[in-house]
C-alpha cells in the first residue's frame, strides 16, 4: 500500500492500527518505548495474535528519565 503511494517507510502509532500491520505482515521494524511507570489494568498493546511474530533485537537507547526504546526487526522464514 505505502510503495503504491510512493512511499519506503511509515510510521504506524497505536494499538489497533499497529495489530492490523502485523496481522497484515507489513512490518518490517519494530520500535517498543517504555516508561517507569506500572499502569494497573489495560489490554496487550498488540492483541491477539494468530501466531507468534519472530523479532530480532537490533538496538536498544536508554533517556533521561528512564525511558527505554528497543527496536526489533521482523524476522521472515524463522
Amino acid at each position: 500500500a505505502g510503495t503504491a503511494a510512493g512511499y519506503r517507510r511509515v510510521y504506524v502509532d497505536g494499538g489497533r492500527t499497529v495489530h492490523q500491520f502485523l496481522r497484515a505482515g507489513l512490518v518490517v521494524d519494530l520500535t517498543l518505548s517504555r516508561v517507569p511507570v506500572l499502569i494497573g489494568t489495560g489490554h496487550t498493546p498488540f492483541g491477539e495474535l494468530t501466531a507468534d511474530i519472530p523479532l530480532e533485537h537490533v538496538r536498544t537507547q536508554t533517556y533521561p528519565g528512564g525511558m527505554v526504546q528497543s527496536t526489533y526487526r521482523v524476522r521472515r522464514n524463522a
